[in-house]
């Protein structure tokens, strides 16, 4: 059923996809009032835009959100070549890779400590268990 669906959408260019979208985008800031709100509390919480209508940018956030979603849906059914004409230009990805690299570093080291702190709870936990065991 999903193939379906998405077979036709991947078939369109990106700016067919983009205007469809927008209009998706369009239709949710209507339909869904709380996610609008919380975008908008959002975005004046973090201050980035204090000169911007907070309503208009959160229009403009949802026909992203929009465009973002169909763009995903059509690129599971498109072959990757095709894809890869749909990329404009793409500066300074080594910054992007690195990054990536950081994070994944990092939650691996998480990962890691996390498994350390959980073995020696149950290497206490088994030792507590003999003791008792040997004086019971």
């Amino acid at each position: 059923m999903l193939k379906f669906l998405l077979k036709p959408l991947s078939a369109m260019s990106l700016p067919t996809v983009h205007r469809l979208g927008k209009t998706l985008g369009n239709i949710m800031y209507v339909l869904m009032p709380q996610a609008v709100n919380l975008i908008k509390d959002n975005l004046e919480q973090s201050k980035l835009l204090p000169h911007e209508d907070p309503k208009y940018i959160t229009k403009l956030n949802m026909q992203e959100n929009g465009k973002a979603l169909l763009e995903s849906l059509a690129i599971w059914q498109k072959p990757e070549q095709e894809v890869i004409k749909w990329v404009k230009a793409c500066s300074n990805w080594d910054l992007i890779e690195t990054e990536i690299n950081k994070a994944s570093l990092a939650n691996l080291s998480k990962a890691t400590d996390l498994f350390k702190e959980e073995h020696n709870k149950l290497a206490d936990i088994h030792y507590k268990i003999i003791t008792f065991n040997k004086f019971h």
